[in-house]
């Protein structure tokens, strides 16, 4: 698949992404009684605190030992709201929660979310798939076809999705990736990434607006002037990212990512400077987006912007499917079969366009 080239790079304001999570320690995995499974995140049921309180704090809700909790609320505050369009769709419990032992008999879980935005085709069909696969071991979601009118009505936001990893003192860490809908054009992709590794000895900070062109051009013109004053009151705090993983000429990481390894867990406590940092990169986008689509409602549907916004995102999901590091810790602590189910359906699901070989807009 290739994009369907340039012809929609000023459609819109462009730029983001997310900073790749490596995983550690050994982990066995297992599967949770029906029973004792609780909603992803608890900040996702209303009045989460009273949720915890009832259970009586107790190991098995797992409420209080998500050390980066508070983040993944206040993500909630910042990117669930009216002007996005986001509305929680739940996962089939398979994929909701997944629980398994570390080495040193630590109790590890990673815990994930989806919210899709409504009225697009791309949301409803995604939608209709989870409802009917609730109950289902083996029903894998289909994108959508496209269609001439696949925008009209569609939030702007297209997908957000969450996902939550314990392992004791080993291992903390919280990821959120939020996708523009594509009748938008090749808008950015939003990224978050906190880590803490070892008793919080070693910790990882990165959020990004990965961009939907890797040119210098575009990164200028659609991603420094939303994040670049900002970003450099705060270059005290910034670090140059390895190579390692983003190479030397990154294709979906921009030069405006916001990198850091601060030392001590204070550095991510709500409050601090890392904490102030994601909320605006959090904020911005959110207010980009919405600009972006109030500009869309006033003109006409330009479907080559979309067609090539729907190419670049699913190889957003091919690449990270390929590179990320995480997913070989995932094979490794759930099994293969259940991660490259877990990759295709929550993490990156754009990779099953790539795999049913569908043509860039439709079947």
């Amino acid at each position: 698949r290739t994009a369907a080239g340039s012809a929609a790079a000023g459609a819109s304001p462009w730029a983001a992404t997310a900073v790749a999570a490596a995983l550690a320690g050994a982990l066995t995995a297992t599967r949770l009684p029906s029973a004792r499974r609780r909603r992803p995140f608890g900040w996702h049921c209303h009045g989460a605190a009273v949720c915890c309180a009832a259970a009586g704090g107790s190991d098995d809700t797992g409420c209080g030992e998500f050390f980066f909790d508070p983040w993944a609320r206040r993500l909630e505050e910042l990117l669930l709201v009216p002007g996005l369009g986001l509305q929680e769709a739940p996962l089939p419990p398979r994929l909701a929660q997944r629980r398994g032992v570390g080495a040193a008999g630590a109790r590890a879980e990673v815990l994930g979310s989806v919210f899709l935005g409504g009225g697009g085709a791309e949301a409803n069909e995604e939608q209709a798939w989870l409802s009917s696969s609730a109950s289902s071991s083996s029903t894998a979601w289909a994108p959508p076809a496209s269609s001439a009118v696949a925008g009209v009505g569609a939030a702007p936001a297209r997908r957000l999705r969450c996902t939550m990893v314990r392992n004791g003192e080993q291992l903390q860490a919280f990821n959120a990736v939020l996708y523009p809908s594509y009748h938008l054009g090749p808008l950015p992709v939003l990224g978050i990434d906190v880590l803490s590794f070892n008793g919080h000895q070693k910790l990882l900070f990165g959020v990004d607006w990965a961009p939907m062109l890797p040119t210098a051009a575009y990164a200028e013109a659609n991603i420094s002037p939303f994040l670049g004053d900002f970003r450099q009151r705060h270059a005290s705090m910034l670090l140059k990212p390895s190579g390692k993983f983003y190479g030397d000429l990154p294709e979906f990481f921009s030069p405006q990512m916001f990198f850091s390894r601060p030392s001590g867990p204070e550095a991510m406590r709500p409050g601090g400077e890392l904490w102030e940092i994601f909320e605006h990169y959090c904020s911005r986008y959110s207010e980009m987006l919405q600009a972006a689509a109030e500009a869309a409602a006033s003109s006409s549907p330009d479907e080559d912007a979309r067609t090539t916004a729907e190419a670049r995102q699913a190889a957003y999901d091919c690449w990270h499917a390929e590179h990320d590091p995480a997913l070989a810790i995932f094979r490794k602590l759930f099994g293969e079969q259940w991660t490259e189910e877990y990759v295709r359906e929550v993490l990156f699901p754009g990779v099953a366009v790539a795999a049913q070989e569908l043509p860039v807009g439709g079947r």
